[in-house]
């Protein structure tokens, strides 16, 4: 059996400094980089390790107190689902790695831990092989979620279906981190609005083929992490479930700080 191999190209989008240029806005960028480690594409392959999935959003990585959890939207854990009922026989929800020799890991049968319901966009599960993580090149977030507040930057890391395609490699796939200011924090969610059309685009070296609009699908589920003014310290503060299209996307995030520490959701406080 061929292993797949999934090939990345970045994309980053996200409000300007005024008081940097261009290049200092790409090494700010580039020092992000390492935060798509604890964020993983998953899909479903109409059969067993098959080099293109049908349906795919992001996970995110997290490790509390008490389990090991992956968690992603309701939306996109539902739209799996329904496709492995309607795939053929050998369909598997798979977990893709950061390239290298080993091949998607199948999380199909990853135990359910709590559903958002209606109010909350999101699932966990529970992570069985955390060390089959690790061989690829993903890695746990370990410290504590904080709740967002106006005005601190935040950048969602996923992983777009824009341009996705398969070679003789395997499946060659695009990350992407798109964020901002934060514009506004409710109880129910956070906010991220390009008011003054801030945002900068910063091109991969191979953008060829992709639209105008920036389509942002499949980032549905990613991590959303907050930084400090001088660009460090990330924190987690919440997991993507909506954007507009476009380089000046809005971005609707869920607050992570939802997630108790046995892995189910503090549905008390859900009450919209």
């Amino acid at each position: 059996m061929s292993f797949q191999v999934v090939l990345i190209w970045s994309m980053e989008i996200f409000e300007a400094n005024s008081e940097l240029n261009a290049f200092a806005h790409a090494y700010l960028s580039q020092r992000m980089d390492f935060l798509f480690q604890h964020v993983a594409q998953v899909a479903v392959s109409a059969k067993a390790f098959a080099p293109l999935p049908h349906t795919s959003g992001t996970a995110a990585l997290v490790r509390t107190a008490e389990r090991h959890l992956l968690v992603t939207c309701r939306h996109v854990y539902e739209a799996a689902m329904e496709a492995l009922r309607d795939q053929e026989e050998g369909a598997r929800w798979l977990l893709y790695g950061n390239g290298g020799p080993f091949p998607p890991l199948d999380i199909t049968n990853w135990p359910l831990i709590d559903n958002g319901g209606r109010q909350l966009d999101l699932v966990t599960l529970a992570c069985e092989s955390p060390c089959e993580l690790r061989v690829r090149n993903k890695q746990f977030w370990i410290k504590p979620s904080v709740r967002a507040r106006a005005g601190v930057l935040a950048v969602a890391f996923g992983f777009p279906t824009e341009r996705r395609f398969k070679d003789t490699n395997g499946l060659r796939t695009r990350l992407r981190k798109i964020g901002g200011e934060v514009t506004s924090v409710s109880d129910e969610r956070i906010l991220v609005v390009d008011q003054e059309g801030a945002r900068v685009h910063l091109r991969a070296p191979d953008s060829s083929g992709l639209s105008e609009n920036l389509d942002h699908g499949g980032m549905s589920g990613g991590a959303v992490f907050l930084f400090d003014n001088k660009y460090l310290h990330p924190e987690l503060g919440g997991f993507l479930y909506e954007t507009t299209s476009g380089a000046r996307a809005h971005i609707l995030a869920a607050h992570a700080d939802f997630i108790l520490p046995d892995g189910r959701f503090d549905h008390g406080r859900i009450s919209w």
